[in-house]
């Protein structure tokens, strides 16, 4: 009998906890869906992308822009945010996406679908899936296990859940990232030794591709200008990006869209954090 009844009790907590749980994630995820990405009259661009425009674009040096960029971010994420940025901003007119030498490889797979990236992202950008998405993690373990660490990654929410004071800066979606290091000396030692599997070529990213094409095809559908920007390499680093593919990608598949390709612009070493991120 003790042990029935400590069973039930322990079940009647589980379930209670999940309950909890859910609606927590339900209440983050709605409050998230309801906050404003209504950018000032002025802010007419948008910057989104990966660590390299997170890094290198100080957009507090650019009153008519904005960098909702984020580290180690694909290009899902990207168009998520995009949505709803053009969705609530007709004087959009220029959206500025990072695109380098790595942006379309098939290693960028582990942007969208590796573990440490779902456990990293989802739990952000969550209340912005739509069944593409869904459907696209609904055999991932790992998706569910992000799921439940919404609460866990957005405790502010929890707390401004009841105030009603969550706003976009609440959401750690992307934004400028200010960094002072200075890590060019060991990037160089580390991409001597990576180089030869850095430049070998092994397709490219299905995942990448399916929502770099979805980013192009909102920018059209809202009329505003996608230009892809390839940001400064260190020129001592050069050698050990495969620039071939990625120019035969660009130019197979995406001619038609402005890139601002500024790979070998002569900053030196005291403008980098390493190989290939400014420090703007």
């Amino acid at each position: 009998m003790e042990l029935k009844k400590f069973l039930r009790q322990f079940w009647i907590f589980v379930l209670l906890f999940l309950l909890m749980n859910a609606a927590l994630i339900g209440g983050i995820c709605i409050m998230s869906n309801n906050i404003s990405f209504k950018l000032p009259a002025k802010k007419h661009v948008l910057i989104i992308g990966d660590s390299h425009t997170a890094l290198g674009i100080n957009d507090k040096y650019i009153p008519q822009a904005i960098n909702m960029s984020s580290e180690g971010e694909g290009y899902l994420y990207a168009y998520l945010k995009l949505r709803k940025f053009l969705a609530e901003n007709d004087q959009l007119d220029t959206v500025i996406l990072s695109f380098n030498f790595n942006s379309m490889y098939k290693v960028k797979d582990e942007w969208t679908v590796g573990e440490s990236y779902i456990a990293g992202k989802v739990p952000h950008y969550l209340p912005f899936f739509t069944a593409d998405e869904f459907k696209l993690f609904a055999a991932n373990p790992v998706f569910y296990e992000a799921v439940l660490e919404v609460p866990v990654q957005n405790k502010r929410a929890v707390v401004k859940l009841l105030t009603n004071k969550f706003t976009m800066p609440d959401l750690h979606i992307g934004g400028y990232v200010d960094s002072k290091e200075r890590k060019i000396k060991k990037a160089l030692e580390v991409i001597k030794e990576k180089a030869d599997a850095a430049k070998r070529f092994d397709g490219y990213s299905v995942y990448q591709e399916e929502y770099l094409n979805k980013i192009i095809a909102a920018c059209k559908a809202a009329d505003v200008q996608l230009i892809l920007l390839n940001s400064p390499i260190y020129k001592e680093a050069l050698y050990a990006y495969n620039q071939k593919d990625f120019y035969a990608y660009y130019k197979k598949n995406l001619a038609n869209i402005p890139m601002w390709d500024y790979y070998n612009m002569p900053y030196d070493a005291t403008q980098f954090r390493d190989t290939d991120h400014l420090n703007a």
